[in-house]
């Protein structure tokens, strides 16, 4: 059997048990739990087919509360056609995007060597054991979020550029409408729609007419979004900037952490690029970072709360995939036969697969442990919250055992469940309990989905101003948030506070309509939970 015979078998019998094991994955992680922020797609979606347009609250008409659009609309057209339960819905469909986008990165890489001999050594095989092994990659493909939706449009854009490229027809319709997909996936995509055209395409003409209706485009995508939600930038953009209003422990969402989680991911690509750069094709090699090196800054600026295994950062996978491929591709000399093309090639895919198999057996003690550790304590343009949190305790000084983010959660859902759908409640961890009480209004206490909080700060006379029945504390870490309530006469004077039950604590306002069923239904989700002889009167606010 000949060398590059056995080289074609070693690969492809890696992507087989790569795409096997992945597959086992997806199906045995249907009983997980997806993030919570997830379930924002489902409260809106739900809304939307009850008529309310894409709102949050269904009495306050349409907000750009979900930073990615098209995702909103595959979850709703999901949602209408499909019996399945919101956390199935949304596990399947991150999954389902996941493999899909490392087909189309293989394809991707694979096109890319098509008119030279790379490919028929199958290297590009070796994208799907890198991608679909890793504990990043893996850990997006369960969180129910759009982020590997968003990769699978930006390959399918690089594609249609690389494509238009060799094309005779130089139409750019198909190219330009992918690109504004991707943007609508994720709005920093917007960057790389504009830029890597411009450095990619050699036609100037071509070039001209792809910006012209891109810009188009996005001029009409602009002004449906201001006729439909008052503005064109999602909530969270505001937020985001804002620092979360001065939220604490920022050494948790430290973006440098979750780049080095990215590199564990990327680093084989960056390497192959590094490693065999063409002096030649420096033009087209910066199409690909180009865009990045815009994107990256700015990722870096904002906080990056809920940026678990870089989910901000991964959507750009793609570019370095392409990039590596690109340059495995300017190496090739043109085809003279099949036999002697293989067998030039036989040591450029053996380097290649050194150079993958190399990174993963040393990024996971190096890179996710070391990295992180050195730069753990670094912050970029934040004002860590240096405000002491207000300590308030219960009459009985009880000391109030953590019962879990998740757990907590559940339980204020089960509370929030058997109240009137009348019912307002001011929270901040509200994706799966949004989700489960579409009809209830819901006040966003963090801005992501109020258009006051997040556009002017938080406020709260503004939150007392709704005269919530019920609020359930925010995080811990919302420091200033927490401390603005705690501080406010009418919170003092209207409501009944718990400070340490159910996590954050909660509060009841003295004259809701459902003030004794609010404490009923309490009372009972506090002895089953905390497993208590004791009255919860005894864990008020002393």
């Amino acid at each position: 059997m000949k060398p590059y015979t056995i080289l074609r078998i070693v690969f492809a019998i890696f992507a087989v048990i790569a795409l096997s094991d992945f597959v086992s994955f997806a199906y045995s992680s249907k009983t997980g739990i997806c993030f919570d922020d997830a379930f924002m797609f489902t409260r809106y979606a739900s809304n939307f087919l009850e008529g309310h347009g894409f709102s949050w609250n269904r009495t306050e008409g349409p907000v750009y509360g979900c930073t990615s659009i098209f995702y909103l609309f595959i979850v709703t057209a999901f949602r209408a056609f499909s019996w399945k339960s919101d956390q199935e819905l949304l596990l399947s469909l991150s999954e389902f995007f996941g493999l899909l986008s490392v087909l189309s990165m293989c394809f991707l890489a694979y096109y890319s060597l098509e008119k030279d001999g790379v490919k028929r050594t199958w290297t590009h095989l070796l994208i799907f054991p890198v991608v679909l092994f890793s504990a990043v990659y893996r850990k997006n493909c369960v969180s129910g979020m759009e982020t590997t939706f968003a990769i699978f449009l930006n390959s399918l854009f690089i594609l249609s550029i690389v494509f238009l490229e060799r094309s005779n027809s130089k139409k750019c319709f198909f190219s330009v409408i992918l690109g504004y997909f991707s943007f609508l996936s994720r709005p920093e995509n917007l960057i790389p729609w504009f830029v890597f055209p411009i450095f990619y395409l050699s036609d100037l003409k071509e070039k001209k007419k792809f910006i012209f209706s891109s810009l188009l485009l996005l001029t009409c995508d602009s002004l449906i979004k201001i006729a439909y939600f008052g503005g064109f930038l999602p909530l969270s953009f505001f937020v985001k900037k804002a620092g979360f209003y001065k939220f604490a422990d920022l050494n948790k969402w430290n973006p440098l952490k979750f780049f080095s989680e990215f590199l564990s991911l990327s680093g084989p690509f960056i390497l192959l690029t590094v490693a065999f750069f063409p002096s030649n094709g420096v033009k087209k090699g910066l199409a690909f970072f180009a865009p990045l090196s815009i994107i990256f800054p700015y990722l870096f600026s904002i906080n990056q709360i809920m940026g678990y295994s870089a989910r901000f950062f991964l959507p750009s996978l793609p570019y370095f995939i392409g990039a590596a491929f690109f340059v495995l591709n300017s190496l090739n000399r043109p085809v003279v036969n099949k036999e002697s093309v293989a067998a030039e090639n036989l040591p450029i895919s053996i380097k290649v697969m050194l150079i993958f198999f190399l990174f993963l057996m040393i990024q996971p003690s190096y890179l996710n442990e070391r990295l992180t550790e050195i730069l753990e304590n670094q912050h970029f343009s934040f004002e860590n919250s240096l405000i002491a949190p207000a300590k308030l305790t219960n009459r009985g000084k009880i000391i109030v055992p953590k019962i879990g983010w998740m757990e907590s959660i559940v339980s204020i859902n089960n509370v929030i469940s058997a109240l009137p759908k009348k019912m307002c409640v001011a929270m901040s961890e509200h994706g799966l309990i949004g989700a489960m009480n579409p009809e209830i209004k819901i006040l966003d206490l963090t801005g992501l989905h109020n258009r006051d909080f997040a556009k002017k700060g938080f406020s709260d006379n503004g939150l007392f101003s709704a005269n919530p029945d019920l609020i359930w504390f925010p995080h811990s870490d919302y420091i200033y948030i927490r401390n603005q309530i705690f501080s406010n006469q009418m919170f003092r004077r209207d409501y009944i506070f718990y400070p340490d039950l159910f996590d954050f604590g909660f509060a009841i306002n003295k004259n809701s309509p459902y003030l004794a069923e609010i404490e009923n239904l309490f009372e009972s989700e506090f002895r089953k939970i905390y497993h208590e002889s004791r009255k919860m009167e005894l864990f008020l606010a002393d």
